[in-house]
């Protein structure tokens, strides 16, 4: 039988995924575009993107993609935030 982690915590660490929230947050704004018509385009409720926005909640790799692609975000640009290049 495995021990179990002592951690008792259910919250995990900020990921870069939820760090990026915030910056999605600005990038929306700028370009004028509201809560209502970026849930839609990446077909989720506003209160999920509300929750992506805040850092709350991890963003799925395919909802940065398509939170780039809707905000006009290079991918070069989300590589480097991510680190990955």
């Amino acid at each position: 039988m495995t021990p179990r982690p002592l951690n008792k915590s259910k919250k995990s660490p900020q990921t870069k995924s939820t760090a990026l929230g915030p910056y999605f947050k600005k990038k929306r704004l700028a370009a004028g575009m509201s809560l209502q018509k970026v849930a839609a385009y990446l077909d989720v409720s506003v209160k999920e993107l509300e929750q992506y926005e805040a850092g709350k909640k991890s963003i799925p790799l395919n909802r940065i993609y398509g939170l780039s692609n809707c905000l006009n975000i290079s991918p070069d640009e989300v590589t480097r935030l991510l680190n990955l290049g």
